[in-house]
């Protein structure tokens, strides 16, 4: 609500004369409401623009950040300021070599140089371009070049299903494709849905490919001047359009501007209270298509003149491989990379490492105490979207009495947990709300084709409704309880899915699982089904396992509905995608292979 009231300025001379003061006078209905941000003598940040003045609080961030400069806060800047400072120090180690942080700004200078020459032949001066990179410096070169050019970047994640991945492409306004050759199949599958693209690059076709029709070879696009670009990127020019990872249905593009490179400084600035960063190397075995991998692993290492260890794909045995060779210290985590390493035997050599700490999220309580136990890594959560509208990061870990935890909201953001009616709740594991996070920074995200879900996410007070669902604690430390449309409401409780699936998970027959709430419109709250994989077909049966939760878990957390499967449908980044699991109740062949715990049967219908 606008609070407004008439004050008065007012100069006076001090000091014998000699020096002229500015007193601005408020009302006292407004200094003395709660909601006023001043204490008395605090210094303030005061700025002048034509006939306005604003005054501000002075904190960390926006010290920070005006220590960068946020009015020239871009991409191209950066990686051209950190070729400056680092020259021949390593930026990226890969199996396919070793990159430095002037090869980086070099290479993604001709990469630019080339887009822009083709454009012009086109008779274009800019255009959204996506890119379908498995994990390569050749990734890292498209990505910042074609920023460089004043292009809108569009990571593509090539793991998608035909219709998901194809609609990502469409949906973006693509007209350039820069596509790695290895994808080429993966793309030919759905190329003639793809009627916006006027020219695939390929990258690495074989000699005899043909370049005809809309195909352009990549070297077309390399081998210019490794010059800085004629082209000035501003710190409000769109950078990038970020695609969610696509939980809860179809990924959803999300529109950000060059100065969000400023959450890759607020970061590290976070990262200096837990980790020693000097020389630090951060092994990361997530995709670089995903926004989470560029905000939270390659932005922070430009900024703190590191280095970044990058892998295709996550293997225990390749990875303890990898450390020996680069000594990496920190390892950037999903849950799935932990549980991975741990379902390896264990070894001697265990905690003979060079890994000190691990940064990541979705870690489960008990596999985050097992996993600092065993390898003698400390663990430390965090949180984010891609919309960028809200980041945590739990700085003091188990040591500080707050495992499982996600932390904090770092400087620059504000989180609470709200009801349905858009009250905050007050901290306790039994006030389980929604997690809503806003920027108190000039961040500017928007919803890419979707002006509709901009109104439907953000409120009146500029909260985002981000869908999570958690409780704080008295200290101010968020936990997480799962996505709105996964929680499963049962006897008046909201229970988290992991809660049943940890324990299904401990079943030495089980590979992996998967609990959903069922809405039942009898009893009006969920029924629960939980899907399994086993390790071994045919190895446990329906009833057995139904009997087995009736004696391990609280009576209200037994599922009604059971089954067995092959697999589960995944996010690149390893995550259920469980509304696919609900919307396959409606076909026959799922549901008649759905057990049913109240009638000891398959369902018939």
């Amino acid at each position: 609500m606008r609070k407004k009231g008439r004050g008065k300025v007012m100069f006076r001379k001090t000091g014998g004369g000699k020096y002229e003061t500015v007193w601005i006078y408020i009302p006292s209905k407004l200094s003395k409401d709660s909601s006023f941000p001043f204490n008395h003598k605090e210094d303030v940040d005061i700025e002048l623009t034509g006939n306005s003045m604003k005054i501000s609080k002075i904190d960390e961030i926006t010290d920070l950040i005006n220590s960068y400069g946020i009015k020239n806060a871009t991409l191209s800047r950066l990686v051209e300021q950190k070729a400056r400072e680092n020259g021949r120090k390593i930026f990226l180690f890969s199996r396919e070599g070793n990159i430095s942080y002037q090869n980086l700004h070099e290479n993604s200078n001709r990469i630019a140089n080339g887009i822009l020459k083709l454009l012009k032949e086109m008779g274009m001066k800019k255009t959204n371009i996506a890119l379908m990179f498995t994990n390569s410096p050749e990734f890292l070169f498209c990505w910042f070049g074609i920023v460089k050019a004043g292009c809108i970047f569009v990571p593509i994640n090539y793991l998608l299903e035909d219709e998901d991945l194809a609609f990502m492409i469409n949906d973006c306004n693509a007209e350039i494709l820069i596509l790695d050759y290895q994808l080429f199949d993966k793309f030919k599958t759905i190329s003639k849905k793809l009627t916006k693209l006027k020219k695939i690059i390929i990258k690495g076709a074989p000699k005899n490919f043909k370049f005809i029709d809309r195909y352009v070879d990549y070297e077309k696009i390399n081998i210019l001047s490794a010059d800085p670009p004629k082209f000035k990127v501003r710190d409000m020019h769109r950078m990038e359009i970020m695609y969610t990872a696509g939980t809860t249905g179809r990924p959803k593009g999300i529109t950000v501007m060059n100065h969000l490179v400023l959450a890759g400084l607020i970061i590290v600035n976070e990262l200096k209270k837990i980790v020693e960063i000097d020389n630090v190397k951060t092994y990361c075995p997530l995709p670089l298509f995903h926004p989470i991998t560029q905000i939270l692993i390659i932005l922070p290492t430009l900024f703190y003149d590191s280095s970044v260890i990058i892998t295709r794909e996550f293997k225990p045995s390749t990875f303890w491989e990898d450390v020996k060779k680069y000594k990496p210290a920190i390892l950037f985590y999903k849950l799935g990379i932990l549980t991975e390493l741990l379902n390896e035997p264990a070894r001697e050599k265990d905690r003979n490492h060079s890994i000190k700490w691990a940064l990541g999220s979705e870690a489960y309580k008990e596999i985050w105490e097992i996993f600092e136990h065993r390898f003698g890594i400390a663990v430390h959560e965090g949180w984010t979207l891609s919309e960028a509208v809200g980041m945590t990061l739990n700085k003091v870990g188990s040591s500080g009495g707050k495992i499982g935890s996600i932390g904090t909201p770092i400087p620059g953001f504000e989180m609470k947990i709200i009801d349905s009616s858009g009250n905050e709740l007050p901290p306790g594991p039994n006030n389980v709300g929604e997690i809503v996070s806003r920027a108190t920074l000039p961040f500017i995200v928007e919803f890419h084709n979707r002006p509709e879900e901009q109104a439907l996410n953000f409120d009146s007070g500029r909260w985002f409704h981000t869908g999570d669902y958690g409780y704080k604690d008295d200290d101010g430390y968020f936990y997480m309880i799962g996505r709105k449309e996964h929680v499963i409401r049962k006897k008046n409780k909201i229970l988290s899915p992991n809660d049943v699936e940890k324990v299904l998970n401990a079943h030495p027959f089980i590979l992996e699982s998967a609990a959903i709430g069922l809405h039942n419109e009898t009893t009006q709250e969920d029924d629960i089904k939980i899907c399994v994989v086993l390790k071994e077909k045919g190895i446990l049966n329906h009833e057995d396992l139904y009997n087995y939760l009736l004696r391990v878990v609280v009576y209200y957390m037994v599922p009604r509905y059971i089954e067995f499967k092959e697999k589960l449908p995944k996010t690149a980044d390893e995550r259920i995608r469980k509304f696919i699991l609900k919307e396959e109740m409606t076909r026959k062949e799922v549901r008649r292979n759905t057990w049913d715990a109240f009638t000891k049967d398959f369902l018939k219908k």
